[in-house]
């Protein structure tokens, strides 16, 4: 996971921040009080939901299959199956 370490030095109410590494660990030596930050991004895959209306809404029904989050996403990058059955008396058209 990515992270970087900043120190900031408040001054009259302005934050300065001073890029101190953007390895996982950092050593140095403490000659005064410090605020260190360590800032980390997320690497979880993008995530995407998927709405289908069918029209006539009785004319069928569908089914969608594929690799869902927890939130019941599909995940970025992945296969994902739509399949269209139509109702006695309607076909499906492209």
């Amino acid at each position: 996971m990515s992270s970087d370490l900043y120190s900031s030095t408040n001054t009259y109410a302005t934050t300065t921040y001073n890029l101190l590494s953007n390895e996982s660990s950092y050593t140095f030596n403490i000659t005064e009080d410090m605020n260190i930050e360590a800032l980390f991004i997320s690497q979880s895959p993008n995530s995407y939901s998927i709405s289908i209306t069918t029209i006539p809404a009785v004319g069928g029904t569908f089914t969608i299959d594929g690799t869902t989050d927890s939130e019941g996403k599909y995940i970025e990058g992945t296969s994902v199956t739509l399949t269209a059955t139509a109702n006695s008396g309607y076909e499906f058209i492209s």
